[in-house]
């Protein structure tokens, strides 16, 4: 990013460059990282911090990681959920069901593809 600003290129190209090459392995995987301890997405968004000080743009210009990776699990949840045929349908065909967790009403587990998962300790 320094070479960047170094050679003297507009402000665009630093963030079409950082936006192309850097925040991708920054978001790597983001969308199942969900439990990411607080002092780990800090150190994340610090450096996205830095590199928008290098670019010369302020820090608010660019949304936080954090409100991308809820973003980006959002849309793999809808998309799990609108697709008939994913194979993940079976954990969330009820997902718009509110359950009253007082009542005796039972849940229903999903069917277990594998001995393993059957013989999960989840299960029981």
């Amino acid at each position: 990013m320094r070479e960047i600003t170094k050679a003297g290129l507009p402000t665009e190209v630093g963030l079409t460059i950082y936006c192309t090459k850097i925040r991708p392995l920054l978001e790597y995987a983001s969308p199942v990282r969900g439990g990411l301890p607080k002092y780990l997405s800090n150190d994340l968004q610090k450096l996205q911090n830095r590199c928008s000080d290098i670019i010369g743009i302020d820090r608010t210009t660019l949304p936080t990681l954090e409100e991308r990776c809820k973003d980006s699990t959002k849309r793999e949840i809808m998309r799990t959920i609108n697709t008939v045929n994913h194979p993940n349908q079976i954990f969330v065909k009820n997902v718009n069901r509110a359950y009253n967790l007082r009542s005796k009403s039972t849940i229903e587990i999903p069917r277990s593809g594998s001995v393993r998962h059957r013989n999960s300790k989840l299960l029981k």
